[in-house]
């Protein structure tokens, strides 16, 4: 809750995939248990060997700049561990939530579009890079049309359609590296002209 509702679509749809996967004979695994994290060449091969992944943009609606809300959050749970997340933010942080809203393309998304891993996520823009319907499947962010979106996943020659647009899209291009940053603070800084004297990265 600490991140907001923003934050909070990925548990809503974890919790929401959890329950009617069984509906749709789906074998899934899905956490979001710290101690079940898988690290490294480890993650790559486990995102690799499943056929679709959830997710949503990374990002909060919610500014915690000191901590203090963390901190309330985590205490208030700790003696209400059953708390919706409306009885927390009543009242760990009223009235606060969605002043901002920092969604943004993450790490995973990119990954999965490397390893052509399926992606469903929840719409939203992705910095303007996934296009929803060619790069990922998406799931309106109240989670009404999940069922719908589960129950379609037999449609192998649209997965196969989507992992491979993401992949010649997104990955291929190579626009979303390291070097393509450092050439874009390059190119709006007082120096472009260290362009010319770079070195590979």
């Amino acid at each position: 809750p600490a991140w907001g509702r923003f934050g909070y679509l990925k548990q809503n749809l974890v919790d929401a995939v959890r329950a009617t996967a069984a509906k749709y004979d789906l074998k899934i695994d899905i956490s979001t248990d710290a101690s079940d994290a898988i690290y490294g060449d480890s993650w790559y091969k486990f995102l690799a060997s499943a056929r679709y992944t959830i997710g949503a943009e990374s990002g909060s609606s919610l500014l915690d700049r000191d901590g203090d809300i963390t901190a309330r959050v985590n205490a208030y749970l700790a003696t209400h561990p059953d708390a919706s997340f409306d009885d927390v933010e009543r009242v760990c942080f009223p009235g606060i939530d969605g002043h901002l809203h920092l969604g943004v393309l993450g790490p995973r998304h990119l990954e999965a579009c490397a390893t052509r891993t399926y992606q469903i996520l929840i719409r939203g823009d992705y910095n303007g890079l996934l296009k929803a319907g060619i790069h990922y499947i998406p799931v309106e962010p109240d989670l009404s049309d999940l069922d719908a979106v589960l129950s379609s996943l037999e449609d192998e020659k649209r997965r196969l359609q989507i992992v491979q647009n993401a992949f010649e899209d997104i990955v291929q291009p190579r626009k979303i590296t390291y070097e393509a940053f450092v050439e874009k603070v390059l190119e709006k800084s007082f120096f472009p002209e260290l362009l010319s004297l770079r070195t590979s990265i």
